[in-house]
């Protein structure tokens, strides 16, 4: 339960970092363009500065969605080592003969 309650606040901050980046981009598009266009005297430079924000913006949540949902490389996949897998095997192993004895008392209690 607890994983799932990590992953979604993770997906919650992914949501609020797309927010946030759109917003940033539209804003630094926006006054890049109303100075430039007060600077040089041209006023469309404010609406080039929106529509160039806009751009960034649907491409940085685009590289953001993109990471957050990319396959690990295959160099990024750990194996477990012999050490790991050894231990596992004898786990599962101390599991089977806890179930048997279990059982072994069980049917040691009805008969009694």
């Amino acid at each position: 339960m607890k994983k799932r309650k990590n992953e979604q606040i993770s997906i919650l901050f992914l949501i609020l970092q797309i927010g946030i980046m759109m917003m940033a981009a539209v804003a630094v598009g926006t006054l890049t363009g109303y100075f430039l266009g007060k600077w040089l005297g041209i006023n469309w430079l404010i609406l080039a500065g929106i529509i160039l924000g806009i751009a960034a913006g649907y491409r940085n949540v685009y590289l953001t969605v993109k990471k957050y949902t990319a396959d690990p490389k295959p160099e990024q996949i750990v194996l477990p080592s012999e050490e790991e897998l050894k231990r596992q095997k004898a786990e599962e192993e101390f599991r089977k003969w806890k179930q048997e004895k279990l059982k072994e008392k069980k049917e040691d209690e009805e008969k009694a």
